[in-house]
C-alpha cells in the first residue's frame, strides 16, 4: 500500500455541518465524482493550487485550483490502477467479522474485497466554532477549543474501488457506546460524513459515545474560512 497525503498547497476551510443532510440511499446507477466546485467566503489568499498527491512522484489523486475570489474546482483521478495502490480492503479497516472487538458485531459489507481510501477533507463542529484542515487531511486543527458537549463532524473524501454498501452497527455492552455505518459508496470518489456525540455523567465524565459514518451528497453550501 502507498501513502497519500502531500498537498501541493494547503486550503484551510470548513463547512457548516447542518448543511449536510443524510443521503436517502444508493442511486440505481452510482457514479463517483469527477469534479467538485465551490466557493470559499472571504478568501484573501490569492490563486492557489490544492490537491492530494501520492508518495510516488507524478501520482495525483486530486488536483485543483482556487482563484483570488475563492472559487475553486477539484478534479478527481479515475486511474483505478493507481488509486487501488493507495487503498485498503474495507473488510480489514471497519469492525467486520474477525476485525470486530465489540460485544455486538452486526456489520455487513456487500463486497468485502472492495478497497477504499478515506482522507479527512473538512472539519467542523455544529456549535459554529469552525475548525481548519488542509484539503489532504494531513493536519487537522481547530483554532478554537473543541466543545466536547457538542456534536463533532468530520467530512471525508473517499475513494472506493467498486460499488459497495457497508451497513450495520457495533455495540459495547458495558457502556452502550455504538458505531453505526450507513455507507453506499460508488466506484470512484464520494463524500462520507463522520459524526460523534457523547453522553456525560454528573461529574462531566464520558459514559457513552456514539459515532456514525454515512454517505452524503456533495456539499452545496459555500465554504467558510
Amino acid at each position: 500500500m502507498k501513502v497519500a497525503g502531500v498537498a501541493a498547497c494547503a486550503l484551510s476551510s470548513a463547512l457548516v455541518a447542518q448543511a449536510l443532510g443524510g443521503w436517502e440511499g444508493p442511486a440505481k446507477e452510482r457514479k463517483g465524482l469527477t469534479t467538485y466546485s465551490g466557493k470559499v467566503q472571504g478568501w484573501k489568499k490569492g490563486v492557489k493550487t490544492v490537491g492530494i498527491l501520492g508518495e510516488d512522484e507524478g501520482d495525483k489523486l486530486v488536483t485543483g485550483k482556487i482563484d483570488a475570489n475563492g472559487n475553486f474546482t477539484l478534479n478527481f483521478s479515475n486511474d483505478k490502477k493507481m488509486l487501488d495502490e493507495y487503498a485498503l480492503p474495507l473488510s480489514l479497516t471497519v469492525p467486520y467479522k474477525d476485525m470486530c472487538t465489540y460485544d455486538v458485531c452486526e456489520i455487513t459489507i456487500s463486497n468485502p474485497e472492495a478497497l477504499w481510501l478515506k482522507s479527512p477533507a473538512f472539519y467542523t463542529v455544529t456549535n459554529g466554532d469552525h475548525g481548519e484542515a488542509f484539503i489532504n487531511g494531513e493536519e487537522v486543527k481547530a483554532p478554537k477549543p473543541i466543545d466536547l458537549f457538542k456534536i463533532a463532524s468530520v467530512n471525508h473524501l473517499v475513494y472506493a474501488s467498486d460499488n459497495v454498501d457497508v451497513v450495520g452497527q457495533v455495540i459495547n455492552k458495558e457502556n452502550g457506546s455504538t458505531v453505526t455505518y450507513d455507507l453506499h459508496l460508488p466506484a470512484g470518489w464520494s463524500f462520507v460524513q463522520e459524526w460523534s456525540d457523547r453522553t456525560f455523567d454528573a461529574k462531566g465524565g464520558i459514559v457513552r459515545t456514539e459515532r456514525v459514518f454515512r454517505s452524503v451528497p456533495p456539499p452545496s453550501t459555500a465554504w467558510e474560512q
